[in-house]
């Protein structure tokens, strides 16, 4: 009775070990085979992690998970078979509760990709929409299995047009702020890439009104000045002078 008691911990671990390595697994499948930026390519990104963010729809994935070593135990306990097709399907239940609270987050070179959800469709959010971002970390109340009640999470916050704040999916931040944090920068990156291009084509556009209002206007005053100074120049240092040279023939009938 004790041994089968001892087992209890155990099998519950196996359930939570088994659930890390396939949601693991499918996670990255559908990664390589569907990027969260579509068909960009992915500069930086981040996810949310189940056994380490202290969030309530997390905390209840890890339940299921562990609830599928219980079962395992049961049918050890009973020995009977019923308790571990439970158990299966418990273990099925956690990966797909899991692919269905997925939130993962990443950049390319024209926009912020955000999706919520393995059926969800990544929302895209320009790059010109983003007016303003910062990374937020604090801490939170909760429970994960990683850190206990003493948990920090990490988030990035996007400013848009309409001056409204999106909050994209939060991550803990004691492995996932570096990922946040490259997500932050790439954005920065781009938008500074983008708005030096824009302020040299409004210079170049200034230019050409300019050159195309003084071509308009003809020439000034003090153009011709100058141009009348540098023909003198030039004949002041033309060696003939403007004389006629010794060598040239004289004037017809001259005798």
């Amino acid at each position: 009775m004790v041994g089968t008691l001892l087992m209890l911990p155990v099998l519950v671990g196996l359930g939570l070990g088994a659930h890390a390595l396939l949601a693991g697994a499918a996670k990255g499948v559908i990664a390589s085979a569907r990027p969260v930026t579509d068909d960009e390519p992915t500069t930086a990104h981040y996810e949310r992690r189940v056994y380490r963010t202290a969030d309530a729809a997390m905390l209840q994935v890890a339940a299921v998970a562990a609830a599928a070593g219980g079962l395992a135990w049961l049918g050890v306990a009973l020995d009977a078979g019923w308790p571990w097709a439970l158990a299966l399907l418990a273990l099925g239940a956690a990966v797909a509760l899991d692919l269905n609270r997925w939130e993962r987050v990443g950049t390319s070179p024209t926009a912020v990709w955000v999706q919520r959800g393995v059926r969800g469709r990544p929302h895209r959010i320009p790059l010109e929409q983003v007016l303003d971002l910062r990374v937020e970390e604090e801490d939170v109340g909760g429970f994960t299995l990683r850190h206990g009640t003493h948990n920090r999470v990490a988030r990035l916050w996007l400013r848009l047009p309409d001056q409204k704040a999106l909050a994209l999916p939060v991550t803990d931040a004691d492995q996932g702020l570096e990922g946040v944090e490259a997500v932050a920068n790439q954005i920065r990156s781009r938008k500074a890439q983008m708005d030096s291009r824009h302020d040299m084509a409004r210079a170049e556009a200034e230019a050409s009104r300019r050159a195309r209002e003084a071509a308009a206007a003809g020439p000034s005053p003090d153009a011709e000045a100058r141009l009348a100074l540098r023909r003198l120049r030039e004949k002041a240092l033309d060696p003939s002078g403007g004389a006629a040279r010794p060598d040239a023939p004289p004037p017809s009938g001259a005798r």
